[in-house]
């Protein structure tokens, strides 16, 4: 029974280092390497207490227990994470009962009409605030951007789907700037309308920034 001092010791680290990639904070980092030391430690005491063919067996373990306790850490992580109300759910709720109540009618093609001259009116108005902020305007002008660029990043479904005022937060956030002309190049589209695109990893980290905290830091 000598294996259950390091066995379930083992288990409960891995559970906790799967967990942590889950999570977001200044000491993920940090967390991670402990972690990952005392992984490797139990495997060495595996070595040393049960014999190598138990050690080999606990190293080969620990890779599938991150595998099978994947899905059990994203849902506790889940849990941890408390998400700020952005009034996202709330915006799409009104704007699909708005297209339901009057779908079709004239009314219906009006209202489209003045909703797309205000966004338009929105859309220039933000990015013209962004430019005028400092710290915005010298990291577009280091990075050799232009009112364009804020521009793609506004018309981008990551930003476009939010509130409107939350664009205005995401577009004044000069380190999401920064992530955004640091990790797209720019291209013309079939129509000649200017746009940057972006790899799937980036979207990705583009989606969860500003979904989850369009103010501040990328979330880890």
């Amino acid at each position: 029974m000598t294996w259950l001092w390091w066995s379930v010791p083992l288990v409960l680290v891995v559970f906790l280092w799967t967990l942590n990639k889950f999570l977001r904070g200044r000491l993920k980092e940090i967390t991670s390497g402990v972690l990952a030391v005392l992984v490797f430690l139990l495997v060495g005491t595996a070595f040393f207490i049960s014999g190598w063919k138990i050690g080999i067996g606990a190293l080969v373990g620990v890779f599938l227990l991150g595998n099978l306790l994947r899905p059990l850490a994203l849902a506790l992580a889940r849990r941890l994470i408390a998400y700020p109300d952005l009034g996202f759910e709330d915006y799409s709720r009104r704007q699909l009962e708005r297209t339901m109540a009057d779908f079709g009618s004239d009314d219906y093609f009006k209202r489209c009409k003045r909703e797309e001259e205000e966004e338009a009116r929105h859309r220039t108005a933000t990015i013209s605030s962004a430019m005028k902020i400092a710290e915005i305007a010298n990291v577009v002008s280091e990075l050799g951007a232009a009112e364009r660029d804020l521009a793609a990043l506004y018309d981008r479904i990551e930003v476009r789907s939010l509130p409107p005022r939350i664009r205005e937060t995401v577009l004044h956030n000069a380190r999401l700037i920064r992530f955004w002309l640091e990790n797209s190049e720019s291209y013309d589209v079939y129509d000649g309308t200017y746009g940057r695109k972006v790899s799937m990893d980036t979207h990705v980290r583009l989606q969860l920034w500003t979904h989850s905290n369009p103010g501040g830091k990328e979330p880890r």
